[in-house]
């Protein structure tokens, strides 16, 4: 791999786990109804107490900025795995339809009540099923065998406007005031806690640990799969896992905060422009850089027209558009 104009992986992690310190605490501080920065850090350093600050900090603000930072991670990794497998910059988290399954399985939840025994954890298994039945479809139909990138990315895309059409379809045949749903599906952190917290940093940590032992094999699939086939990649199997793992990520992703988009298509775009397209180097990278982006979005979604509170997948919009229109404007090398 080219390693020319690039920097060192560890260099670029310490300076975005810095930036991510000093955010975390900037968000901690300013969501709505800010308090000051000294007080944020003296109720975090001080632990939880019976104070109505400590509340405020330990069971409102923290779960919010770590779930957020949570699904950024989360999204950045299967962006940059499926950027991989698919061979295509502008593969990302929802590029096979995942996305609308998890919406649609999230809304049924919603209207039905269906999964209402799971208490604060319905939309994230919700989104986890709809995600595995999106999934299935999309195996399904793209027959058995025929798993090459192109094929399976187009039968993604009709899966996935047929799923869409079926969340639309339910919001009209609920015939009630579905706006509570429309702000979850645009992006909605706010109703992130610790449950949900501690399932997505599960999922976390199941991302980062199934993902990392194939970043050599997509190393060599970046050869194209007659290559990789000769290094001895079994590139059916390694797609397949990729998927099953990306399908599950996205779907609890989405099943928690709604759809977000951008991050998990720009944050792997900043790595490889900093580390190379090494995904042993860029793949940790872009875990950091999603967890950052989608904090400082969620900082805009609170701030920008505060009180109210912006959709958080209009903010990764506005922001990610714009990044995305400059990276491919620039002139490659």
């Amino acid at each position: 791999m080219d390693r020319r104009h690039t920097v060192s992986p560890r260099l670029v992690q310490a300076i975005l786990l810095v930036a991510l310190f000093i955010v975390a605490v900037l968000a901690i501080s300013w969501q709505s109804g800010a308090i000051s920065t000294s007080e944020a850090v003296r109720a975090l350093f001080a632990g939880p107490n019976d104070t109505p600050l400590s509340a405020i900090v330990w069971q409102v603000r923290l779960p919010r900025l770590l779930g957020t930072a949570c699904v950024g991670a989360m999204l950045a990794a299967v962006g940059s795995a499926y950027q991989a497998l698919f061979r295509n910059p502008l593969a990302e988290p929802y590029v096979i339809g995942i996305s609308s399954g998890a919406a649609l399985g999230g809304v049924l939840a919603l209207l039905t009540g269906v999964l209402s025994f799971a208490g604060a954890l319905a939309l994230p298994l919700a989104g986890f099923l709809g995600a595995w039945v999106s999934l299935l479809l999309v195996m399904a139909f793209a027959g058995r065998g025929k798993t090459d990138s192109a094929h399976l990315i187009l039968v993604g895309v009709a899966t996935g406007t047929f799923l869409g059409a079926g969340v639309s379809l339910a919001l009209a045949w609920a015939g009630r005031d579905s706006n509570d749903i429309l702000r979850w599906l645009l992006g909605d952190t706010s109703t992130l806690v610790w449950p949900k917290v501690y399932v997505l940093l599960a999922m976390v940590a199941v991302t980062v640990l199934g993902f990392r032992p194939l970043l050599l094999q997509l190393n060599a699939l970046a050869l194209g799969d007659e290559s990789a086939r000769r290094l001895g990649v079994d590139t059916g199997r390694l797609r397949s896992l990729i998927l099953v793992l990306g399908a599950a990520v996205t779907g609890t992703a989405v099943g928690t905060v709604g759809i977000i988009g951008f991050v998990g298509l720009v944050a792997p775009h900043l790595a490889r422009l900093w580390v190379g397209v090494d995904w042993r180097r860029s793949f940790p990278v872009s875990v950091w850089m999603g967890a950052l982006l989608l904090v400082i979005s969620d900082i805009g979604a609170q701030r920008l027209l505060y009180p109210r509170e912006v959709p958080l997948g209009v903010i990764t919009a506005v922001i990610g558009g714009p990044v995305l229109l400059w990276m491919l404007s620039r002139p490659r090398r």
